[in-house]
C-alpha cells in the first residue's frame, strides 16, 4: 500500500528495505521511534539495530539530525554504530507505570538521544528540563497502538530540529504521528510502517488532519 499527500509519502512494508529508495543526504530529520524487538531474537535485533543507524546516517543532509527513542538497554546497543554523529542531547521520558523485570529496578522511562551530523545547537522555544513525563499509545479511528510517542513530543522534535519544507523520515510510523504534525507544520515527510492495520490508522489520522487545514483556511477567507 502507498499513501501520498501533496506533502508526503506512506509505504506499508520493511523499513529496511523501503529506505533503499531514499537518496543520500536528503533528509533534515529521521525520526526513530525503535520497536523494542524484531522476529527472530536478541541477535537479529541487534543486527537490525546496526543496518538501521547505518541507513540514517546515509540518508541525513549534511546539518541533518537523528532522533532516537528506544529503552536504555537497546540504546546501549545502538551507541556503536552512531559513532559517526555528534551527541548533543539526552531526554528522560518518564511513563506514569513501572515495568518490574525479575532482578532489575522498575524499569519507568525510555530515553530519547538527539544526534547530529555536525556540532549545531537544538532550536529551542525555550528553556526546557532534559525530563519530561509523558505517556505513550495512541487510540483512534477505530484502532490502537500501544506505543506511540504523543504529537506534543514529535512536535518538539520537528520544531527544534528543521525548518518548514524541510524533509522529516519516520521508519517506524506506526499510527502516523510524525506525518500528522509534520503536515500541520509544513514540512515533507515519509513514512514507513510494517503493520498494515497501522498503517491503516495512520491514513486515517492523515486525511483527519488535512480535513481540519482545509475547513481553517476556508473559515479564514
Amino acid at each position: 500500500m502507498i499513501f501520498t499527500t501533496t506533502r508526503g509519502v506512506l509505504k506499508v512494508g520493511n523499513a529496511l528495505e523501503l529506505i533503499k529508495d531514499v537518496s543520500d543526504e536528503s533528509v533534515k530529520l529521521v525520526l526513530a521511534d525503535y520497536p523494542f524487538k524484531v522476529r527472530g531474537g536478541r541477535k537479529k535485533y541487534f543486527e537490525f539495530l546496526k543496518a538501521t543507524a547505518q541507513e540514517f546516517c546515509r540518508v541525513l543532509t549534511d546539518d541533518g539530525w537523528l532522533a532516537v527513542i528506544n529503552n536504555p538497554s537497546n540504546l546501549f546497543r545502538l551507541a556503536p554504530y552512531l559513532q559517526d554523529l555528534e551527541f548533543r542531547n539526552e531526554v528522560v521520558l518518564v511513563r506514569p507505570h513501572s515495568f518490574h523485570p525479575p532482578g532489575m529496578f522498575g524499569f519507568k522511562h525510555n530515553a530519547l538521544w538527539l544526534l547530529s551530523k555536525k556540532k549545531q545547537k537544538l532550536n529551542l522555544p525555550k528553556k526546557m528540563s532534559d525530563v519530561m513525563e509523558y505517556q505513550n499509545g495512541y487510540r483512534g479511528h477505530g484502532g490502537w497502538h500501544p506505543e506511540v510517542i504523543p504529537e506534543w513530543l514529535a512536535q518538539l522534535i520537528v520544531v527544534t530540529t528543521t525548518d518548514e519544507g524541510d524533509v522529516v523520515l519516520d521508519p517506524f510510523l506506526g499510527s502516523g504521528t510524525t506525518a500528522v504534525v509534520a503536515e500541520r507544520l509544513g514540512r515533507r515527510w515519509i513514512g514507513f510502517e510494517i503493520n498494515p492495520e497501522y498503517a491503516e490508522i495512520a491514513v486515517q489520522r492523515i486525511k483527519a488532519e488535512l480535513a481540519k487545514k482545509k475547513q481553517t483556511g476556508l473559515m479564514g477567507r
